[in-house]
């Protein structure tokens, strides 16, 4: 996540930039719609940057905490790619990315239910002296 984080914005600072009206700077590659879109990518990318270190800082002492930090990366990850990717496309088909935006966080979400849920139904298993319920 790290590096993806890197490559990003190493991929940002190579393109051409522009000052708009607002004087807020702005790639002229990608974001010649609304300024603010730019910023946001740029706040994603800073929180994928950050949690992905944070998460390669604490594997060693607190491994729970770096499993929550890597989820949190991967899904601004895929954020920042939905950002991209509704600023790259048309209006009228923009509501697409965000609609593969909520599945796959669907899935990851219900994946780590899932791992969780049969994680304990096995650990229950094989350490419970009772019958279940």
């Amino acid at each position: 996540m790290l590096r993806i984080g890197f490559t990003g914005l190493i991929g940002l600072l190579s393109v051409s930039y522009i000052i708009n009206g607002n004087g807020n700077i702005v790639p002229t590659v990608l974001f010649h719609q609304p300024t603010n879109t730019f910023t946001l990518l740029l706040i994603v990318f800073m929180v994928i940057f950050y949690f992905a270190a944070f998460g390669l800082a604490l594997e060693k002492a607190c491994p729970k905490i770096t499993e929550v930090f890597k989820i949190i990366s991967f899904v601004f990850l895929v954020l920042g790619a939905t950002i991209l990717l509704w600023a790259l496309i048309p209006k009228n088909i923009s509501w697409i990315p965000w609609i593969f935006f909520a599945c796959t966080v669907a899935v990851v979400f219900g994946v780590l239910f899932l791992e969780r849920f049969t994680d304990k139904r096995a650990a229950s298993k094989s350490t419970a002296s009772c019958p279940p319920l």
